[in-house]
């Protein structure tokens, strides 16, 4: 081939690459961060990685570190998927997950994209090792109180081999009807009729079911109580809550409403709690703390769902968890918690 044939084929062979990258529409996305401490004083040095998916390759990767402002900024070409990771020596990982990038120009064009976040860095001061279980628990009996043991991670007797009862859970509910067309459901029993498991009216109305109920939680003694964290709680930080229980501001009781749902609320809080507490007239001279590091999820059938770090250590309000450390023994693997 001579040399204006090649020079052709090139071009042609660049047109081509050229229309493919566009018809895969991806616009350039510019993620914008100021890293602070808790305190509010900027973080230099912390590195800020900014992973971009794209269908020209397997995802391209910016780091950069942040100035003596706190500040940093990473870009690639992405459309869904984008994510941001925040890391510095001393500090718990930040891990914004997926970053909607999605709304721009409704003909299709390319068109830049930027984002800002403000980010507070969580100091690694004192992990510990605490009692903490991640759990989807089943409510052992409707319209009457069950006491459920932090520190044995067990209902009490007779529902369960606890034998402090921290918390009193109650639920109540009621069934709204079915969410199936008549002709599905004939179609479900015929397909189950055969099945391993005896198709019953409860677990028909449990699988395709409208349900509505509440939950309540209480605490035996005066004093003790739930407190309900949103200042302060770090939804993309792997340690999301504070270091310490707080001193004060706990409510003997709190209730939850619960529909079924397809996905549960995202979490954007979390709750300490002051439990085994002993009262000398009414001075707290002794008590117990322990967290739950997420919104309660409460299933109308009858579970309740959330993960809980205990300190048995009596007047210690420290929860900062070392995951390796868990005082809990024989927890399932579902069961154990990989969060400070």
């Amino acid at each position: 081939m001579n040399k204006s044939g090649i020079i052709l084929l090139s071009l042609f062979n660049f047109m081509q690459i050229s229309c493919a990258l566009n018809s895969l529409n991806e616009p350039l996305v510019t993620l914008n961060a100021t890293v602070v401490d808790e305190i509010g004083e900027p973080i230099k040095d912390a590195s800020l990685t900014g992973v971009f998916p794209n269908a020209r390759n397997e995802g391209e990767v910016d780091i950069i570190k942040t100035d003596e402002n706190g500040h940093g900024e990473v870009s690639g070409y992405a459309r869904f998927g984008v994510n941001l990771i925040i890391n510095k020596d001393g500090y718990y990982e930040h891990n914004f997950g997926k970053i909607d990038t999605s709304e721009g120009s409704a003909s299709g064009e390319l068109t830049s994209r930027t984002r800002s976040f403000d980010v507070t860095l969580r100091r690694a001061i004192n992990p510990r090792g605490l009692i903490a279980k991640r759990k989807k628990f089943e409510i052992p009996v409707k319209d009457e109180w069950a006491g459920y043991d932090l520190e044995q991670g067990d209902w009490v007797e007779p529902y369960g081999k606890g034998q402090q009862e921290d918390l009193l859970i109650r639920y109540e509910n009621e069934f709204l009807g079915l969410r199936i067309s008549e002709e599905n459901l004939k179609r479900a029993r015929e397909l189950n009729s055969t099945g391993p498991s005896p198709w019953t009216e409860k677990r028909e109305r449990d699988t395709y079911g409208n349900w509505s109920g509440e939950v309540e939680i209480k605490f035996p003694s005066e004093g003790e109580g739930i407190v309900k964290i949103v200042d302060g709680y770090l939804e993309h930080s792997q340690m999301k809550m504070p270091h310490f229980a707080p001193e004060t501001g706990y409510e003997i009781n709190a209730a939850w409403n619960g529909l079924i749902r397809a996905n549960p609320p995202v979490s954007e809080l979390g709750y300490f709690l002051r439990v085994r507490v002993v009262k000398r007239g009414d001075e707290i001279i002794q008590a117990n703390y322990a967290k739950i590091n997420e919104d309660i999820h409460f299933d109308p059938r009858g579970t309740i769902s959330f993960s809980y770090y205990f300190n048995p250590d009596v007047n210690d309000r420290n929860l900062e968890f070392d995951p390796s450390k868990n005082l809990l023994k024989n927890v399932e693997w579902k069961e154990r918690v990989k969060l400070p």
